[in-house]
Parts: C-alpha cells; sequence; structure tokens
C-alpha cells in the first residue's frame, strides 16, 4: 500500500493539472483533460473542468482558494469576531490594506500616546503571498510598502504574536491537515500526526535592531530552509522539521496538559472553517447549482498555527494548497543539488494522502484512518 503511494504522490508533482482515477491500475496523467469517468478527480492547485466533470468527486472546492486569501480569511475572521468576540480570540488583530491604513495609523498613535515607552510590533503578509514571500515586521506605519510600482499592494498587517512557545530556544510552528469531506452537512477530520516548523535562530523578542531577522520572527519552512543553520534529519524528533507527536511527547515529559493543547486545537480548526464556510458555500452553488450534474467536493487544508508561552493557539492561516512534497532539495556538490527524501515529510504525508482516499472510498467501505472526525448541522 505505502509503495503504491509514494508512486501516486510522484505522479502528483510532475503536473499541476492532472487527474487521477482511484480504480486505475495504472493511475494515468490527464494534463490535456479526460474523457472516461473517474471515483475522484485529483485537481493540482484549483477546482476547474467543472463541466466536464458530471459525477464523481473532485479534490478541490471551488472558490476555496479565493476564500482562503489573507485578506478574505481576515474579513471571514472580523465578522465572526464581531459576533463572538471570546470565542474567536485565537486570531490575530487585523487590518487590511491599503483600504484600513487610517484606521491602522489611528491605532498605533492611540497607542503610543497612551504609553511612550510601548512600541508594539506588526507582520505584514501579501494578500496572494506563500511561503513567507514578502512578509516582514514593522513598528510604524510610516514602514510600510504599500505600493509595487504604481499599483497599491493587497495585504494584511496583523499584530505580532509575542512570547511563544519555545523549544530549544527556537520559534516553531505547526502545520496540521485537515480534510473537509463535505460542506453540507459540514464534515471535518483532523489528522493526529502533522509537522512542526522551527526557525534556525535563537528567538528573541523584537526589537527595531532584529526585525529584519527572518531566521527569528518567520517559522516558514521555505525561509528557514536558506538558512545556514537549518538541520535536514532523519529522526522525527529533531532537526528543524520535526513530527507534532513528537513535540507534544516532549511538552508532555514537562508535565503539559496534551488533551486541552489538542482540544483548544481541534476548537480552533472548526471555528476556523465554520467561519468561512458560508461564502464557500455560494461559491460552490455557483459552479455546481443544486439539482444540476456535477461532482461532490473533498479538500485538504494546511493550517499553520502557533503556540504561545502558556499553550494557548493562534492560527497564523490556512493554506488551501498545502505542499505533499516527501523530499527536499540537498546540495550534494558545489552548485549541485539534488532531491533526497525527507523521512518527517514521508512519515506524515503518506499517511495524510493514504486516510484521505480512504475516507473519500467510493465503494463506501469502513476505513481505518488516523484522524479526528467532526460533523456539524448545516450552517445554512
Amino acid at each position: 500500500m505505502v509503495t503504491s503511494l509514494f508512486w501516486f504522490l510522484s505522479l502528483l508533482y510532475k503536473s499541476n493539472n492532472s487527474y487521477f482515477s482511484t480504480h486505475s491500475s495504472s493511475s494515468p496523467q490527464f494534463p490535456l483533460g479526460r474523457r472516461a469517468a473517474c471515483d475522484i478527480y485529483w485537481h493540482g492547485v484549483s477546482f476547474h473542468d467543472n463541466e466536464n466533470i458530471v459525477s464523481g468527486q473532485v479534490n478541490k472546492f471551488p472558490g476555496m482558494v479565493e476564500m482562503l486569501r489573507k485578506i478574505n480569511l481576515s474579513r471571514a475572521m472580523r465578522t465572526m469576531q464581531e459576533l463572538f468576540p471570546e470565542e474567536y480570540d485565537f486570531y490575530p488583530r487585523s487590518w487590511i490594506l491599503p483600504e484600513e491604513y487610517q484606521q491602522f495609523s489611528a491605532q498605533i498613535r492611540m497607542v503610543k500616546e497612551r504609553d511612550t515607552t510601548v512600541s508594539p510590533t506588526f507582520i505584514v503578509k501579501p494578500d496572494g503571498g506563500s511561503q513567507g514571500d514578502g512578509i516582514y515586521l514593522i513598528r510604524d506605519p510610516s514602514d510600510l510598502k504599500l505600493t509595487v510600482g504604481a499599483q497599491p499592494k493587497q495585504a494584511v498587517v496583523q499584530e505580532y504574536i509575542h512570547k511563544p512557545l519555545l523549544i530549544d530556544k527556537l520559534k516553531f510552528d505547526i502545520r496540521l491537515y485537515v480534510l473537509i469531506k463535505s460542506l453540507e452537512p459540514l464534515e471535518i477530520y483532523i489528522a493526529k500526526e502533522g509537522l512542526t516548523r522551527f526557525c534556525t535562530e535563537p528567538y528573541q523578542e523584537p526589537t527595531q535592531k532584529n526585525l529584519s531577522h527572518v531566521f527569528m520572527h518567520l517559522t516558514n519552512y521555505s525561509l528557514n530552509v536558506h538558512s545556514g543553520n537549518f538541520v535536514h534529519s532523519d529522526s522525527q524528533s529533531t532537526g528543524s522539521k520535526r513530527t507534532l507527536s513528537s513535540v507534544l511527547y516532549r511538552l508532555a515529559a514537562k508535565g503539559v496538559d496534551i488533551k486541552r493543547v489538542w482540544s483548544d486545537i481541534i476548537a480552533l480548526v472548526i471555528k476556523s472553517v465554520i467561519a468561512v464556510v458560508p461564502e464557500l458555500k455560494l461559491h460552490y452553488q455557483a459552479d455546481i447549482p443544486p439539482g444540476k450534474p456535477g461532482p461532490t467536493c473533498f479538500q485538504i487544508l494546511g493550517f499553520d498555527i502557533l503556540l504561545m508561552k502558556n499553550l494557548k493557539p493562534v492560527l497564523l492561516e490556512v493554506n488551501s494548497n498545502p505542499s505533499m512534497r516527501i523530499e527536499h532539495e540537498q546540495e550534494v556538490a558545489p552548485g549541485v543539488s539534488e532531491y533526497v527524501p525527507s523521512p518527517v515529510d514521508e512519515h506524515v504525508k503518506v499517511g495524510v494522502i493514504r486516510d484521505t482516499l480512504r475516507l473519500m472510498d467510493p465503494f463506501n467501505k469502513k476505513p481505518t484512518v488516523n484522524m479526528i472526525s467532526h460533523s456539524t448541522q448545516p450552517l445554512l
């Protein structure tokens, strides 16, 4: 089973526009489209080709990419924070740029006037950015980069999370994989195993002098992998990328209530999904109107979560197309690189793909999976 899944994943990387049939022994690719019906269609990046797919299941929801862009996610979270402030306190306070620049500037002025010794830090994230691209820290509105050429730059500026939980004096985040199996009823599966991605410089509270130290403040793997301190490890419990279970085991050994941590993380995931479901349903019904022949959809999401020193989880962002690579690039000679297996990625991601396919089994066999399931009544 594992061997065939490794092959399935290697095919997935070759083309972002490939389709796969779960009951085809050769799992053929159709970069120009397919004519034969399949039980499961695997889109590389986003939902498309809905005119030709009249049955089966597709691994993307229409509109998911748009809904999880940083601005739209922030808007959805803000709506829920206004309605249920205590329930949605896991998402950092955010402002949308450039339209809320004046509100942001006024807020900073008010904070500094109230206490001249306070100098809050903020993190700026481009709306369409990924893999840490374009993220930077500021302490004053004048440091914002509001344009690209002559065009306004769409971005979200958020309160920087102080007092993160550290391990080995390093800041880290959690990449948790979440399967949305259906929208109505809303059915969510959360993988019990995930990744932890570590910074590569010992953490210090942000100051004006160290704001540009991305290897200290930003946990993005795509940034830290270029650090000279990044450690590729064959062990699941050491190095710059580790399994979530190894980190939780280490915390449990120090007396941390891991059940409580998991409970808080699960609540964060469920509430986050609930926040985007109403808009997501509108996209779904626009592409696949009720009564019109079409596929059902499911999707794997990547939740990026930070644990604070008090063990409270904070949502950093949600990735609609999390990487399923199970290898990393490594320099084997000066100027010569090759891809080598990453045991940690293999352990986590192969399990996610395997259990997703079992859960979406078109023949309705009872799956044996390593995911936690959650269902709710329809929201709309």
